[in-house]
């Protein structure tokens, strides 16, 4: 475990809200995932068209439909172009409503075309199998198209809207060429495909807003076990290691190295009762937790921040302990002269006037096979003794 925790975080994380999942995030998501790669999705319309202009081929319509062939293959391209610009405003955050109007607009002029073509089935030189061929690859192409495109909020039924706007006049005014039976199927083909969009976009949209609910739930009991395990190993008014965990921390300094080097100071704040009695227990804890914030501080300026070799816990009440490992006395001792200092010289503004803050240190080395806690104990009995020697001072223990 690293011993330098209680550095790297001075509170406990805080829980995230789980958001509710609104509809429109779902569709944006929707939207998203949709239009990746718009140029390789595009490419399923090459062999639907190449049919048609093969249908057409040899007959009086032959050009009309390469014309539309074209005017097709223009649009489609122009749509993949657009998307990616739709794309790069979602990347960027930025106004898209423009955008995906004129992109709705050209999947609209799409379906259109598509229904366009259908004037060359009034050719007369169309006829049998030809006919059936042509006519199919058109309503399949659209059929399909708007079923794979249902999850793209919008795009199907921009497609089928434009689809419809020209397929459904012509077969009305060419009725006595096609018959009331092509009327009726291309009245009825856009209300059947309509609701297969729904459906699968309806069931498309409890996918992605499941999927949605599942990744915040997870980021949120990853959030939670993480506050967990700090409140486990910290104390929670200053967010110092807890006593657990700086016996846990000193037994991993010494696993790989017994005879590892170390010093253990102790200090408790002089007459910290009476700050409770005479001022309140609100300024009690802000003496202790203004004594933690002098502790991390001092321990950045001497480099031990974000170190292994280093551990800072509330020991209990106003008691803290300080480990430093590959210290000197001397270092240790400079160390917590510079606390004790800190602590003279340091006015809070919610204090009284009158109030003041010092404390009483004791020090001891760390031996080799010993516990903790022995170590631990030998700097409280030093710790004492600078109380009885008048407060505000360090005794070190042999």
């Amino acid at each position: 475990m690293d011993m330098s925790g209680q550095f790297k975080v001075d509170r406990p994380p805080e829980y995230s809200e789980l958001a509710k999942v609104s509809d429109d995030d779902v569709r944006q998501t929707m939207l998203e995932r949709s239009l990746r790669d718009p140029f390789k999705k595009r490419l399923s319309n090459i062999l639907p068209l190449l049919m048609i202009a093969y249908t057409a081929a040899n007959t009086s319509s032959q050009s009309f439909v390469w014309q539309l062939v074209v005017a097709q293959s223009a649009t489609l391209i122009l749509a993949a172009v657009i998307v990616t610009k739709l794309l790069k405003a979602f990347e960027q955050d930025k106004d898209s409503r423009t955008i995906n109007a004129l992109w709705l607009f050209t999947e609209g002029l799409a379906g259109a075309i598509w229904g366009a073509m259908l004037l060359a089935i009034t050719d007369p030189s169309i006829i049998g199998h030809s006919l059936s061929v042509y006519s199919f690859t058109i309503c399949a192409s659209v059929i399909a198209g708007c079923i794979i495109a249902a999850t793209a909020p919008g795009l199907s039924q921009a497609q089928i809207i434009g689809f419809s706007l020209t397929a459904i006049p012509i077969a009305a005014y060419y009725q006595d060429i096609l018959g009331w039976s092509v009327l009726l199927a291309l009245i009825a083909m856009p209300f059947g495909v309509w609701i297969c969009i729904v459906q699968v976009h309806d069931q498309a949209h409890r996918g992605v807003k499941t999927e949605i609910k599942n990744v915040l739930l997870a980021r949120h009991l990853a959030e939670a076990l993480q506050v967990a395990d700090f409140i486990s190993r910290h104390d929670s008014l200053t967010s110092l290691l807890n006593r657990r965990e700086l016996v846990q921390s000193a037994h991993n300094l010494r696993q790989n190295d017994p005879e590892r080097e170390a010093v253990v100071i102790l200090l408790d704040l002089d007459h910290f009762k009476a700050i409770n009695d005479r001022f309140g227990h609100a300024s009690g804890d802000l003496a202790i937790k203004k004594t933690a914030k002098i502790l991390l501080s001092s321990a950045d300026e001497n480099n031990m921040a974000y170190s292994d070799s280093h551990a800072i816990a509330r020991w209990g009440g106003e008691e803290f302990v300080v480990l430093l490992a590959d210290t000197t006395i001397k270092q240790a001792e400079k160390f917590a002269n510079s606390i004790r200092a800190k602590l003279i010289d340091h006015k809070c503004e919610k204090w009284p006037s009158n109030m003041s803050l010092t404390a009483s240190f004791g020090s001891t080395s760390w031996r080799s096979g010993e516990c903790i806690e022995q170590a631990i104990a030998r700097a409280d009995r030093a710790m004492y003794k600078a109380k009885e020697n008048g407060r505000n001072r360090l005794v070190y223990a042999e």
